[in-house]
């Protein structure tokens, strides 16, 4: 991983809240999950 990438990584984490991850991560399932493992999955 060069410098460019590690930083463009930590931009993006400061850029979107914990709701943010957790929405995009709910959207991306295909079959239902529980709210404990949509959290762990958004980190």
């Amino acid at each position: 991983m060069t410098e460019d990438d590690s930083n463009s990584e930590g931009l993006m984490e400061r850029q979107t809240t914990g709701e943010d991850r957790v929405r995009m991560t709910a959207r991306q399932l295909s079959e239902p999950r529980t709210a404990n493992w949509i959290a762990s999955e958004a980190g």
